[in-house]
């Protein structure tokens, strides 16, 4: 790894240079192919092979800025939707076309469970979602399903077809869903929890890690 560093460094506009930076890892060392490109630009410019390479970097540094913004974004949430802070109020309709608001629910251990009916992970998860809520329900714990569906027969399919008995509700607006740009949700299935004073408890808990929650909160 430190020689293929070097190598870089210090054989600018050599053919070296285009095979030492091939053995770094591209995620880990962007600014070194970029360098290369830029290096071999006065005496591989014409051939195909640099090319390829000149692509593959104009590529790698549009995903490395998008890696950035995100990553930006999520601390800015972070900072904004903090553990132990106010959970944001919503409200969207519901299957039966009422309206329902996140605080209608205030009292309650709820978890918001952005999902959607074209989410093949979501519709996998959805078991085992159904298994906690059935083993904590009568403890004080709801589900409030905040679907990013477009098609509304569609969700309500799938809310039947995968027998889930929580409160649901959608602005059916896609990625656009109120409720989702409100918390930062840039992945499905993704969940927050909240606490029966409307404080966030937890984040993108799953599996074992939502059900070990649960029983820490609500005893097992």
């Amino acid at each position: 790894m430190t020689l293929a560093k070097e190598a870089v460094d210090q054989n600018p506009g050599s053919p070296v240079q285009y095979y030492a930076v091939t053995r770094l890892n591209a995620q880990d060392h962007v600014d070194r192919y970029v360098k290369v490109r830029d290096d071999l630009r006065g005496t591989m410019a014409g051939s195909p092979i640099y090319q390829g390479y000149s692509n593959a970097v104009d590529r790698m540094v549009k995903q490395a800025e998008a890696l950035r913004q995100q990553q930006e974004r999520q601390q800015q949430l972070e900072q904004l939707l903090p553990i132990g802070g106010d959970a944001p109020d919503f409200a969207q309709q519901t299957p039966n076309g009422g309206t329902l608001r996140l605080s209608d629910l205030r009292g309650k251990l709820v978890l918001i469970d952005f999902w959607a009916s074209w989410c093949k992970p979501c519709r996998l998860e959805n078991p085992n979602v159904k298994r906690v809520y059935d083993r904590y329900h009568a403890k004080g714990f709801e589900i409030l399903g905040v679907s990013l569906d477009r098609n509304r027969d569609a969700w309500l399919q799938a809310i039947e077809q995968d027998g889930l008995p929580w409160k649901h509700v959608s602005d059916l607006a896609f990625w656009n869903n109120e409720a989702a740009q409100l918390y930062g949700v840039s992945s499905i299935p993704y969940t927050v929890l909240v606490d029966r004073e409307g404080k966030i408890l937890a984040k993108g808990l799953r599996g074992n890690g939502l059900e070990q929650k649960l029983a820490e909160v609500l005893g097992s």
